[in-house]
């Protein structure tokens, strides 16, 4: 029996989310800075979330060693440790990529506590058209959790499409030829 503890049956609420674009051509040289040093991956940050909670807050991990010792959801753990992130999928629903969002981002660091700053890294060999804003997943420290869909999103008045075009699309997955 656990008693005198301040309880929070609240999950998290989603504000707003803005990127700083919805269309991404990998041909296009107004990206070219945004490549990691081998070429082949694109990296997207300044991505912006207001996401609110009322009372226990969101907790934000240091170092790896406490991504391994904070377990209490596995669905947490096995997006690195992320409570807040949001999952694009592919025009064929075969690709994906996950845009994690931090409050204590060191290089975004905020007077507001409200405020997350997130990123996320697609590959030039990404499917090209249109990706759609899947799912956006809000846990607070008590482990409430608020789930939106894409038609809860665009309720919202939340953008979830972003064109990719220019890539070396690489559609075909890997074949297990022996085991």
């Amino acid at each position: 029996l656990i008693t005198g503890g301040l309880e929070d049956t609240t999950p998290p609420e989603l504000i707003s989310f803005e990127m700083p674009t919805y269309s991404i051509d990998f041909l296009d040289e107004e990206f070219a800075d945004y490549f990691y040093a081998d070429e082949n991956t694109l990296y997207i940050d300044e991505i912006f979330a207001e996401i609110v909670d009322n009372q226990s807050g969101f907790y934000s991990w240091d170092s790896k060693q406490e991504d391994l010792q904070y377990n209490f959801n596995e669905t947490i753990s096995q997006k690195g440790g992320y409570y807040n992130y949001a999952i694009w999928t592919s025009p064929s629903g075969n690709e994906q990529f996950t845009v994690t969002f931090d409050p204590e981002d060191a290089e975004y660091s905020s007077d507001f506590p409200d405020e997350f700053y997130g990123s996320f890294s697609i590959s030039k060999y990404s499917e090209n058209g249109i990706w759609t804003l899947d799912s956006f997943y809000l846990t607070d420290n008590s482990g409430n959790q608020t789930v939106l869909s894409t038609e809860d999103l665009i309720e919202l008045g939340i953008e979830t499409e972003l064109l990719i075009t220019g890539g070396l699309e690489d559609t075909t997955p890997p074949e297990l030829i022996s085991f």
